[in-house]
């Protein structure tokens, strides 16, 4: 994988899917894959395969290093809605930005237009700040040991959950 300051690094990302509701881990790869957006639809395809006692994932909550509009698409053509940020977001919004009402939907929107109006408003907002407090799997800590890139931030990065969703029916 390609290591912050040039050279490559024999490292892996780790990719695991959290129910929000419970923590429960459902879903794990390791790949070699440094770029995130290559996971949604192997973590979609995870899912499909889970025992139906499960329940099905409502919505897929992913930071912006997974937005593609293909997966996008993807989540939209298997059932769940997706929430992946558009792009990178401030730390700290003014409060008149966090209690805005939603714009209007759009019109037969397409699956992006309308994974966007749904992360403006007040609900998608609510659903999506709960990847921010959903924890890392062990992976995150251990990547070190197994021979990633020291900094912890780098480390974090590559183990950040692909497919963090939100809720489960029941949980």
């Amino acid at each position: 994988m390609p290591r912050p300051g040039g050279g490559f690094e024999q490292a892996y990302n780790a990719q695991a899917a959290v129910a929000t509701g419970s923590l429960l881990v459902v879903a794990t790869a390791v790949v070699q894959a440094a770029n995130d957006k290559e996971q949604i639809a192997p973590t979609l395809a995870a899912l499909a395969a889970l025992p139906v006692a499960l329940g099905k994932p409502e919505a897929l909550l992913a930071d912006s290093g997974y937005f593609s509009t293909a997966n996008v698409t993807a989540c939209a053509a298997a059932g769940i809605a997706p929430l992946i940020a558009l792009g990178r977001e401030r730390h700290h919004p003014a409060w008149q930005d966090r209690f805005a009402e939603a714009p209007p939907a759009p019109d037969n929107p397409t699956p992006l237009e309308a994974m966007a109006h749904r992360l403006a408003s007040p609900e998608g907002r609510h659903l999506y700040a709960l990847r921010k407090q959903t924890p890392e799997p062990v992976s995150a800590s251990s990547n070190r040991s197994w021979g990633s890139d020291s900094s912890p931030c780098a480390a974090s990065k590559r183990s950040k959950a692909s497919g963090t969703w939100s809720p489960w029916p029941g949980t």
